[in-house]
């Protein structure tokens, strides 16, 4: 199974922030991806306000990373940490729901 991941923080343009990507974690396959040795955070759209982790490869900005499974999840939980300053820890955590289509319907001709 590949899961698209997009780590995401939103930084109002008027603060003043130092903001580092501490960890990301998917709980159900015991995946631990830690900031500034297996991930970074750039930004990647015209809004610059936005932070996103991604791979520590190359230095193009792109929004997310992938992670392939071995088995399907039919659920699964991907828990972020931020750190903002250095003093302020902020963690984001969203469970997600799969789903695999089994009605595939083909058309002959």
């Amino acid at each position: 199974m590949l899961i698209h991941v997009l780590p995401k923080l939103y930084v109002p343009g008027g603060l003043d922030a130092a903001v580092r990507l501490v960890d990301l974690t998917i709980e159900e396959t015991g995946l631990v991806l830690k900031g500034d040795q297996d991930l970074t955070i750039r930004r990647p759209y015209p809004n610059k306000c936005y932070w996103v982790g991604c791979r520590k490869v190359g230095q193009k900005a792109v929004a997310g990373l992938f992670i392939e499974t071995e088995k399907f999840l039919s659920a699964y939980t991907v828990v972020t940490r931020w750190a903002i300053n250095a003093d302020t820890v902020l963690t984001t955590g969203l469970s997600m729901l799969s789903w695999m289509d089994t009605s595939i319907r083909s058309a002959t001709t």
